[in-house]
C-alpha cells in the first residue's frame, strides 16, 4: 500500500480493505514514550500478537512494577516508559495476544538509539510452535498465538491449561470445572540454570518455582474462587482471568509464553478482583 493513496493512508483504512488470513500488525515498543501504542485501539482481528521485547527494552510492565529491562535512557534525547503501552495493562483491558520478540532494529524510528544513549539489551527471539516449517503454517500458528518471546537465548517453554496449549481461550461454559479449578501444567528447557519460572495470573506472580538445573516440569492448581479472581468483562463481555509462564535464567536471559484465558460465563460483568492460589507440585528431570 502506498501512503499517498487515500484508500490506504490510515490503519484503520488498511484493515478495512484488507483480510485478517492474510496480514497480520504486530504491535511494537508499546512502552515507548512518544513512539508507544495505548491499544485503545486494538484490532483483535489482525493484532494477533504483541512484541513483548526487543533489544530496546520490554514493555511488559514498568520498572517501578519489576521490569528488569525497561525501556530508558539517562540522557534528556532518548525514550522513557509510557505506562499506556503497558502489555499487562493492555491484557487487563481485555486485550487477547501472543507474544512475540523484536531484534537489535537501527532502522526508522530506532535510527537513533544505536548511536545514542539509549540503554540496549540482547537481541530478542520469537518461538513459533508449528507442525510444519512451511510459510502458511507459521502464520497460522502466530494467528493461533501459538508462539513465545525470549531475550535472545533458545528456551523452550510449553504452558497448558486443562490440556490447552498456549494462546488457548477457554470457558466455564464448556468446562465447569475450571470454576473451581484451573489446572496448570508445562515444562522448561533452559541454555542455561534457571533462577525463577514464574505462573502469572492477571498480572501478579501466583507460583515461582526455582530449581538449580537446567530443566522443570510443573503442575500447579489454581484453586481460588473464581468468583473471587476474574477481572471484569467491558462491552458487555464475560468476567476472564488470564495465565502466562515467565522464565529467567542465571544469566538473566529471559523468556515469556504467550497467555491463557478462561472466561466465567453465567457471572455478572460487571464483578471481578484478583490475588492468591493453592496446590503446587513440581518435579525436576533427574530428581
Amino acid at each position: 500500500f502506498r501512503s499517498k493513496d487515500l484508500k490506504y493512508n490510515g490503519l484503520k483504512k488498511i484493515y478495512r480493505s484488507s483480510n485478517a488470513k492474510e496480514m497480520l500488525a504486530i504491535p511494537l515498543f508499546t512502552m515507548g514514550k512518544g513512539l508507544g501504542y495505548d491499544f485503545k485501539d486494538f484490532n483483535p482481528e489482525f493484532e494477533r500478537v504483541v512484541e513483548i521485547y526487543n533489544a530496546w527494552g520490554s514493555s511488559e510492565c514498568s520498572a517501578k512494577e519489576g521490569n528488569p529491562r525497561p525501556i530508558n535512557s539517562p540522557g534528556r534525547k532518548g525514550v522513557k516508559e509510557f505506562q499506556e503501552g503497558s502489555i499487562q495493562k493492555a491484557l487487563a483491558d481485555n486485550c487477547r495476544f501472543g507474544f512475540v520478540a523484536g531484534g537489535l532494529d537501527d532502522r526508522g524510528v530506532f535510527a537513533d538509539f544505536f548511536e545514542g544513549d539509549q540503554d540496549q539489551y540482547s537481541p530478542g527471539c520469537t518461538a513459533i510452535l508449528s507442525p510444519k516449517h512451511t510459510r502458511e503454517a507459521l502464520f497460522d500458528a502466530l494467528i493461533r498465538r501459538s508462539c513465545y518471546a525470549t531475550t535472545g537465548a533458545r528456551i523452550i517453554i510449553g504452558l497448558f491449561l486443562a490440556g490447552k496449549p498456549m494462546g488457548s481461550e477457554l470457558n466455564t461454559k464448556l468446562k465447569p470445572g475450571l470454576s473451581v479449578n484451573r489446572h496448570i501444567s508445562g515444562y522448561v528447557a533452559g541454555t542455561e540454570a534457571l533462577a525463577t519460572v514464574e505462573i502469572i495470573r492477571n498480572g501478579s506472580v501466583i507460583k515461582s518455582f526455582e530449581t538449580s538445573g537446567n530443566d522443570l516440569d510443573f503442575t500447579y492448581d489454581d484453586m481460588d474462587d473464581l468468583n473471587q479472581v476474574v477481572l471484569p468483562g467491558k462491552e458487555e463481555k464475560p468476567p476472564f482471568v488470564y495465565y502466562y509462564l515467565r522464565v529467567v535464567q542465571k544469566d538473566e536471559q529471559m523468556a515469556w509464553s504467550s497467555p491463557i484465558w478462561v472466561d466465567h460465563l453465567g457471572m455478572p460483568s460487571n464483578n471481578g478482583q484478583k490475588k492468591g492460589s493453592k496446590k503446587t507440585s513440581s518435579s525436576e528431570p533427574g530428581k
